[in-house]
């Protein structure tokens, strides 16, 4: 269940982009403001640190910093960016896998989409391309 003014992906946007009005515009703005102040990374760390214990509003948190602050480098940012980097290298291997015709059990799918890890999905990825099982890429990739 979501919680008012997001959706299972985050918050909801209307059709210019922007958040949902459901959002108190402070929230919503809160990630462009704080461009402007010094030590800007230090801040959105620590609203991220102190909105762990709550899913929903470290989630809408982390689509605002996205979206706000793409252009931006902190460890906050960077994180989401490497995490959206090893999804796209799992796809990666899943489609190397699938193209090759060969089958790719739940189990084996599982451990590569949760993989975090860019550099083990790498090696996963080269691999692929000549492994004889899905499960090969995983004992010896």
């Amino acid at each position: 269940m979501t919680s008012p003014g997001t959706t299972e992906h985050g918050p909801e946007e209307d059709r210019n982009g922007a958040a949902s009005s459901s959002l108190p515009p402070f929230v919503v703005r809160t990630p462009r403001v704080l461009m402007k102040v010094p030590g800007v990374h230090l801040v959105t760390e620590t609203l991220a640190q102190g909105l762990s214990d709550c899913p929903d509003a470290s989630k809408t948190w982390r689509d605002l910093v996205l979206k706000e602050l793409s252009f931006f480098s902190s460890p906050l940012s960077e994180e989401i960016r490497e995490e959206g980097r090893a999804q796209g290298r799992a796809e990666d291997v899943l489609l190397v896998l699938e193209q090759r015709g060969l089958d790719v059990p739940d189990l084996v799918r599982e451990q590569i989409t949760d993989c975090g890890d860019t550099a083990i999905l790498r090696r996963w990825l080269q691999h692929a391309v000549s492994a004889p099982t899905a499960e090969d890429i995983l004992t010896h990739g």
